[in-house]
């Protein structure tokens, strides 16, 4: 929540208030007389459940990724990646 002030700054009919009685009052009034619908809305659609989970997914994509690439970068040649049993090793 600690971010709303930015969420609604520049959109019309929203009002930051103290939380002082007669300040909550104040800017309810002034929402109310306002007498149409804000923007809020569509200023606030990159916080939809849709978009964040898009988002989500895509930094699970990356790492995922990133970590198949250096597995690639690091991993051992094929002849010490064989796994030799103890019998293997006597002969």
């Amino acid at each position: 929540a600690g971010d709303i002030p930015d969420v609604i700054r520049g959109t019309d009919g929203c009002y930051l208030c103290s939380q002082e009685p007669h300040d909550v009052a104040a800017k309810l009034e002034q929402a109310l007389n306002r007498g149409k619908r804000t923007t809020g809305r569509e200023k606030v659609a990159y916080l939809d459940i849709d978009a964040t989970g898009r988002k989500i997914i895509a930094v699970y994509e990356d790492v995922m990724q990133r970590k198949k690439n250096r597995r690639k970068k690091f991993s051992l040649p094929w002849w010490k990646s064989q796994k030799v049993t103890s019998r293997e090793m006597k002969q």
